[in-house]
C-alpha cells in the first residue's frame, strides 16, 4: 500500500457512482492511495449503513473504509463536487445512470467507467452508449481486465488496462488507482479491453 501523501493533495476528489463489491472495491483502492473518493449509492438507507459502519457490510463486510472514502445518496452534490465520475454498475443500469448524471456533470467532467458488457437495450458497446449520452467532447476511459472486487479491497496484488481517449486521463487515473499490490497499464483501445 502506498502512503496517501504521494498523490498530490490539491487533487479534485473522485466520483464513484455505485456502491456494490466493485464500485466500493476501487473506491477502498483509491482512499487507501490518497485519493478523496466520493462514494455514491441511490439507495439512501445504503449509504446510512455505511457511513454508520465505515464498511459496505453488503458486499465486503470486513474491509473498513478509508478516512478519504465518503458516502453520499445525493447524485447532484456527488457530480457537482467531482470533475472525475467513474461509472461502477451493471451493464444494464449504465445507461439510465449516465442518462441521469448528463444534466448535473460539469463541464470539464471526466468520464470513467468499470462496468463489463453490452447495453442490453441496443447491444452496443459501452464507450458508444457514453458517446451518445454525453454528445460532447468528454474525456472517456474504461478500467477493464481479470480482477475479483474482495481481491482488490484486500490488497491483493491486481493488475487491469486503463484505456481513454486522452492520455492524460488515462495517467491520471492509473496514478489514483497505482499501489504495490495495483498495476494500471494504459492502452487507447476501448474497444479490445
Amino acid at each position: 500500500m502506498r502512503d496517501g501523501s504521494a498523490v498530490n493533495q490539491s487533487q479534485q476528489p473522485m466520483a464513484i457512482l455505485g456502491a456494490g463489491s466493485w464500485g466500493s472495491a476501487l473506491a477502498i483502492l483509491m482512499a487507501r492511495n490518497g485519493r478523496d473518493v466520493l462514494l455514491w449509492s441511490h439507495d439512501a438507507a445504503q449509504i446510512e449503513v455505511m457511513q454508520t459502519a465505515r464498511r459496505n457490510l453488503d458486499f465486503l463486510p470486513e474491509i473498513e473504509f478509508p478516512p478519504r472514502l465518503s458516502l453520499n445518496a445525493s447524485l447532484k452534490q456527488v457530480l457537482s463536487a467531482c470533475r472525475d465520475v467513474m461509472v461502477v454498475v451493471p451493464s444494464e443500469a449504465f445507461r439510465g445512470v449516465l442518462e441521469s448524471c448528463q444534466p448535473m456533470m460539469r463541464d470539464d467532467v471526466r468520464l470513467c467507467w468499470a462496468t463489463k458488457g453490452f447495453d442490453p437495450g441496443s447491444g452496443k458497446l459501452l464507450h458508444q452508449v457514453a458517446a451518445e449520452v454525453c454528445r460532447g467532447n468528454v474525456p472517456m476511459a474504461v478500467i477493464s481486465g481479470p480482477s475479483f472486487a474482495h481481491e482488490v479491497a484486500a490488497g491483493l496484488p491486481t493488475a487491469l488496462t486503463v484505456a481513454a481517449t486522452s492520455s492524460a486521463f488515462a495517467s491520471d487515473l492509473s496514478l489514483a488507482l497505482h499501489s504495490d499490490n495495483f498495476r494500471a497499464y494504459h492502452s487507447q483501445d476501448m474497444v479490445g479491453v
